[in-house]
């Protein structure tokens, strides 16, 4: 399950560097689900070939079928360092992904670093681009699961306020701050994001459900 998502956000974020690399590129993806032990052989061989950001994706989303997320985060980081802040939206997706694997590796510090790496530079340009502050939004709500994981509640509202402020329409980010003050005690704050999702979505489940318990 894991894979499948990663997976399906993670085919949508990389353009090959060339129109020769679509092809091998499209390849071995696909074969990442198949049989990742020889998609990582491809990937493998083709960046010992090129210098290709479209090949060492591939062997990070291969080290991440195979459950090698320690591996597949390192991948991703010397990805990033190929990629460049330059392309602001395709670093910041790639760093997210590079936080999903450390996070699955178990190690919740390094998820965070590389969180934090995209939230600095996605959130500034996420001020003059939409599609951009998203991504930073979602970001830092990948951030704040990161912080109550860790015990550090209060860190993630404010990544959760931010959030906010940068993709106000986003569903999931009221959610997420309602479902958190209702696990501070703060019934109040929790109804008010609650109240105003469903003002938004009068038939969201959730919010419904997560409403019946502030009262």
């Amino acid at each position: 399950m894991r894979y499948t998502i990663y997976l399906r956000l993670s085919l949508c974020l990389l353009v090959p560097v060339s129109a020769q690399a679509a092809p091998d590129y499209t390849n071995c993806t696909a074969l990442t689900r198949s049989d990742p032990q020889a998609a990582l052989a491809m990937a493998d061989e083709w960046s010992l070939k090129a210098n290709s950001a479209s090949a060492y994706h591939c062997r990070a989303l291969a080290l991440f079928a195979l459950k090698r997320y320690h591996d597949a985060a390192k991948a991703l980081d010397h990805l990033s360092t190929l990629v460049g802040q330059d392309n602001t939206m395709l670093w910041g997706n790639v760093l997210r992904q590079s936080g999903k694997a450390w996070e699955l590796s178990g190690n919740r510090a390094n998820a965070i670093v590389a969180l934090t790496r995209a939230i600095t530079v996605t959130a500034d340009a996420g001020l003059r681009d939409a599609a951009i502050a998203r991504l930073a939004a979602e970001a830092l709500l990948d951030r704040s699961q990161l912080y109550i994981a860790g015990g550090r509640p209060f860190m993630a509202v404010q990544d959760l306020d931010q959030a906010i402020v940068l993709a106000p329409e986003y569903e999931p980010l009221l959610l997420a701050r309602a479902s958190l003050f209702l696990h501070i005690g703060d019934k109040p704050m929790a109804q008010k994001d609650l109240q105003m999702l469903l003002q938004r979505n009068p038939q969201h489940a959730k919010a419904k459900e997560l409403l019946a318990k502030t009262h």
